[in-house]
């Protein structure tokens, strides 16, 4: 990549991965995405577009951290919000069900956002956004299991 392309680019602090700025599609503009004004649709200025993306970027974070927690919760059997771990094994099946459904939700939620993106930006930036996040949350340094709370007392 140029130098200029870095420039434009958005970077996170755990990882190498570069997320260079897209070009806001004429579409996305007559569309009024972006919004509408008084001269018609709106066209965000450079500085818009990237605190726009770096507020898409931090959600998706959030939202794949959120899914391989429930991932992982629904391996170990703990509960996906609290990380409590369940004696009873009637209790793990709940705690499975639960983290299954869960990242079923997560996972459409996060495929609305890409998707959403994709309308804006088109196909090429929404593959390289969903490719960014990924590496930024394969990067973090959390922990990679649930952490265990307390234990369930009956």
């Amino acid at each position: 990549m140029t130098e200029e392309r870095h420039r434009e680019s958005i970077t996170y602090e755990t990882t190498n991965a570069i997320l260079p700025l897209p070009e806001v599609t004429s579409q996305a503009i007559l569309a009024g995405i972006f919004g509408l004004c008084a001269n018609g649709c709106y066209r965000p200025s450079p500085r818009e577009l990237r605190e726009f993306v770096e507020a898409q970027v931090e959600g998706l974070v959030d939202l794949r951290r959120r899914i391989a927690a429930c991932e992982l919760a629904e391996q170990m059997g703990c509960h996906p919000l609290s990380g409590k771990l369940a004696r009873s094994p009637f209790r793990q099946a709940a705690n499975r069900r639960r983290a299954s459904q869960l990242t079923k939700e997560e996972g459409l939620r996060y495929l609305g956002h890409l998707g959403a993106y994709e309308r804006a930006f088109g196909v090429a930036a929404r593959i390289e956004l969903d490719e960014f996040v990924r590496a930024v949350v394969a990067s973090l340094t959390y922990p990679k299991e649930p952490v265990l709370r307390q234990r369930e007392l009956f």
